[in-house]
Protein backbone atom coordinates (compact mmCIF):
# COMPACT_ATOMS: atom_id res chain seq x y z
CA UNK A 1 0.00 0.00 0.00
CA UNK A 2 1.10 3.57 -0.54
CA UNK A 3 -0.14 6.81 0.97
CA UNK A 4 0.05 10.53 0.34
CA UNK A 5 0.83 13.05 3.06
CA UNK A 6 -0.18 16.69 2.75
CA UNK A 7 -0.37 19.69 5.05
CA UNK A 8 -1.39 23.33 5.27
CA UNK A 9 -0.29 25.59 8.12
CA UNK A 10 -1.43 29.09 8.98
CA UNK A 11 1.43 31.58 8.38
CA UNK A 12 1.42 32.53 12.09
CA UNK A 13 2.71 29.03 12.84
CA UNK A 14 5.34 28.83 10.08
CA UNK A 15 9.05 28.28 10.84
CA UNK A 16 8.39 26.69 14.23
CA UNK A 17 9.00 23.07 13.22
CA UNK A 18 5.35 22.03 13.50
CA UNK A 19 5.06 20.83 9.88
CA UNK A 20 8.26 18.78 10.14
CA UNK A 21 7.09 17.25 13.41
CA UNK A 22 3.62 16.47 12.05
CA UNK A 23 4.81 14.98 8.76
CA UNK A 24 7.48 12.96 10.60
CA UNK A 25 4.77 11.54 12.85
CA UNK A 26 2.63 10.69 9.82
CA UNK A 27 5.56 8.92 8.16
CA UNK A 28 6.17 6.92 11.34
CA UNK A 29 2.48 6.02 11.56
CA UNK A 30 2.28 5.11 7.88
CA UNK A 31 5.31 2.84 7.91
CA UNK A 32 4.95 1.28 11.35
CA UNK A 33 1.21 1.08 12.03
CA UNK A 34 -0.23 0.97 8.51
CA UNK A 35 2.61 -1.00 6.89
CA UNK A 36 2.81 1.35 3.89
CA UNK A 37 5.39 0.49 1.27
CA UNK A 38 5.71 4.09 0.01
CA UNK A 39 4.60 7.51 1.25
CA UNK A 40 4.71 10.53 -1.03
CA UNK A 41 4.05 14.26 -0.92
CA UNK A 42 3.17 16.59 -3.80
CA UNK A 43 4.09 20.25 -3.33
CA UNK A 44 4.38 23.55 -5.13
CA UNK A 45 7.94 23.86 -6.45
CA UNK A 46 8.03 27.52 -5.32
CA UNK A 47 7.15 26.69 -1.71
CA UNK A 48 10.63 26.69 -0.14
CA UNK A 49 9.25 25.99 3.34
CA UNK A 50 7.48 22.87 2.17
CA UNK A 51 10.56 21.69 0.28
CA UNK A 52 12.52 22.17 3.51
CA UNK A 53 10.04 20.04 5.46
CA UNK A 54 10.30 16.99 3.20
CA UNK A 55 14.06 17.33 2.72
CA UNK A 56 14.66 17.56 6.50
CA UNK A 57 12.75 14.30 6.77
CA UNK A 58 15.06 12.81 4.12
CA UNK A 59 12.31 12.22 1.59
CA UNK A 60 13.68 11.93 -1.94
CA UNK A 61 12.60 14.12 -4.85
CA UNK A 62 11.26 11.74 -7.48
CA UNK A 63 9.75 14.17 -9.98
CA UNK A 64 9.61 17.77 -11.11
CA UNK A 65 6.40 18.24 -13.06
CA UNK A 66 6.55 21.29 -15.31
CA UNK A 67 3.48 23.55 -15.42
CA UNK A 68 1.14 20.73 -14.49
CA UNK A 69 -1.00 22.67 -12.02
CA UNK A 70 -3.13 25.74 -12.66
CA UNK A 71 -4.06 27.95 -9.70
CA UNK A 72 -5.87 31.27 -10.10
CA UNK A 73 -5.11 31.28 -13.83
CA UNK A 74 -1.35 30.68 -13.45
CA UNK A 75 0.42 27.45 -14.39
CA UNK A 76 2.91 26.19 -11.83
CA UNK A 77 5.39 23.39 -11.27
CA UNK A 78 5.03 20.61 -8.76
CA UNK A 79 7.57 18.42 -6.98
CA UNK A 80 6.86 14.89 -5.87
CA UNK A 81 8.88 13.63 -2.91
CA UNK A 82 8.64 10.09 -1.54
CA UNK A 83 10.11 7.61 0.89
CA UNK A 84 10.04 3.82 0.80
CA UNK A 85 9.65 1.78 3.96
CA UNK A 86 13.00 0.03 3.47
CA UNK A 87 14.71 3.42 3.10
CA UNK A 88 12.98 4.79 6.19
CA UNK A 89 14.51 2.06 8.34
CA UNK A 90 17.90 2.51 6.64
CA UNK A 91 17.70 6.25 7.40
CA UNK A 92 16.99 5.38 11.01
CA UNK A 93 20.01 3.04 11.14
CA UNK A 94 22.28 5.70 9.65
CA UNK A 95 20.98 8.42 11.99
CA UNK A 96 21.07 6.49 15.25
CA UNK A 97 23.62 3.73 14.78
CA UNK A 98 22.78 0.06 14.35
CA UNK A 99 22.94 -0.76 18.08
CA UNK A 100 20.15 1.61 19.13
CA UNK A 101 18.22 2.15 15.89
CA UNK A 102 15.72 -0.67 16.22
CA UNK A 103 14.62 0.19 19.76
CA UNK A 104 14.50 3.92 19.01
CA UNK A 105 12.51 3.45 15.82
CA UNK A 106 10.07 1.07 17.46
CA UNK A 107 9.51 3.33 20.48
CA UNK A 108 9.08 6.30 18.15
CA UNK A 109 6.36 4.49 16.24
CA UNK A 110 4.58 3.90 19.56
CA UNK A 111 4.58 7.65 20.16
CA UNK A 112 7.42 8.11 22.65
CA UNK A 113 7.80 11.89 23.06
CA UNK A 114 11.58 11.76 23.37
CA UNK A 115 12.32 9.91 20.13
CA UNK A 116 11.40 10.95 16.60
CA UNK A 117 9.48 8.59 14.30
CA UNK A 118 11.66 6.30 12.17
CA UNK A 119 14.83 8.35 12.57
CA UNK A 120 13.31 11.74 11.84
CA UNK A 121 14.08 14.97 13.77
CA UNK A 122 12.95 14.90 17.39
CA UNK A 123 10.42 17.42 18.67
CA UNK A 124 13.06 19.08 20.84
CA UNK A 125 14.98 20.04 17.66
CA UNK A 126 12.23 22.55 16.92
CA UNK A 127 13.42 26.19 17.02
CA UNK A 128 12.18 28.55 19.75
Amino acid sequence: MQAEVGYIFHPDFACKGYATEAVGAMLGLGFEALDCHRIFARLDALNAGSVGVVERLRMRREAHLIQNDRFEGVWGDEYIYAMLMRLAFRTCLRSLGAATAQSHCQSAARGSPSVAPAGFPATHDRPG
